[in-house]
């Protein structure tokens, strides 16, 4: 149980698609600390020896999924066919959430139940499917990368969906990597992207309340926070310290991470959301995969069901 914060931060001075991450009943129980965002990262040199413009990368999903055979195309000229996928795509509920709910609907009901199979759901991961069967997309597992990040840092990506916290990896590691950022495509007409967050919170039987009011007030007020994105390289969950910060002067190309949290979606949908991402994981790869039909994705969402309201409801 966590205390009500009402008192302790005023939850207008973070970003609304961040601060509703940590509120119940319209009351903030945790300040957000810092956050990450999603952007697509792309590999200027593999653009450029297939010959592929980097203006032309469209900039809907729906546009991309008929864009994608010939840009493929022009990449397995250049390197050989099976040797660079156009983008990735990780078999990760957090990376397809924006897929899934852009028509209205969650993969997680308002009681806790898991919803993957729904139609709405089916849809959004359709159009992932038709991506790994224009053979332009791919697993970070399905190239023998641990992530996306280093799928996309060894060349094996052109295009990468990823969070600022490898923007220093490649700078530091990968200095000869020669990558620029831009916001995630949109889906459904509308721009998306996931962010991941964290809080401040107190235990409600603490017995150090007021010390704990005054360390939250201090690391999530702008002296503090200031400090933090500064010196470790994050993105502030408040407009007024991002909009001076020193590390995105220093790093202008972040501004496309920090600009996506107006419209981001915060990783978070109640107590089963684990359950439910551990099922999507285990059974989604037969479907992101080349050759996968929508008989195949919908009897991969009906078995995560399964096993997920098995465990909900135990």
């Amino acid at each position: 149980m966590l205390n009500d914060l009402s008192d302790v931060i005023n939850k207008d001075e973070f970003y609304p698609t961040i601060a509703s991450a940590f509120e119940a009943d319209g009351k903030p129980y945790a300040a957000a600390k810092d956050v990450s965002t999603l952007a697509l990262y792309i590999n200027k040199d593999i653009f450029a020896k297939a010959g592929i413009d980097q203006a032309s990368i469209p900039k809907s999903y729906e546009e991309l999924v008929k864009w994608a055979p010939e840009a493929q195309a022009k990449i397995d000229a250049a390197y050989g066919k099976g040797k660079v996928y156009l983008i990735n795509q990780n078999a990760d509920l957090a990376r397809t959430w924006p897929f899934q709910t852009a028509r209205g609907t969650a993969p997680i009901t308002k009681d806790g139940k898991s919803d993957l199979a729904n139609p709405d759901s089916i849809a959004g991961l359709q159009t992932i499917v038709d991506l790994f069967n224009a053979g332009a997309a791919a697993t970070p597992q399905q190239v023998g990368a641990g992530d996306e990040g280093a799928g996309f840092a060894t060349g094996k990506f052109a295009m990468t969906l990823t969070g600022n916290w490898n923007y220093k990896v490649y700078l530091d590691e990968y200095k000869d990597l020669n990558f620029d950022i831009i916001p995630n495509l949109t889906y459904q007409g509308k721009p998306r992207t996931m962010q991941f967050t964290v809080g401040w919170g107190e235990y409600k039987n603490t017995k150090s309340k007021e010390l704990a009011d005054k360390w939250i007030q201090f690391v999530t007020g702008k002296e503090g926070m200031t400090t933090w994105t500064n010196g470790v390289g994050t993105l502030a969950t408040r407009p007024d310290i991002a909009e001076g910060s020193a590390f995105l002067k220093e790093n202008p190309r972040l501004q496309v991470h920090q600009d996506s949290i107006k419209f981001a979606t915060a990783w978070q949908s109640g107590t089963n959301l684990t359950t439910v991402q551990n099922a999507f994981g285990n059974f989604v790869p037969t479907a992101f995969k080349k050759g996968a039909t929508a008989d195949d994705l919908k009897t991969s969402m009906e078995k995560a069901d399964k096993e997920a309201n098995s465990k909900i409801s135990h």
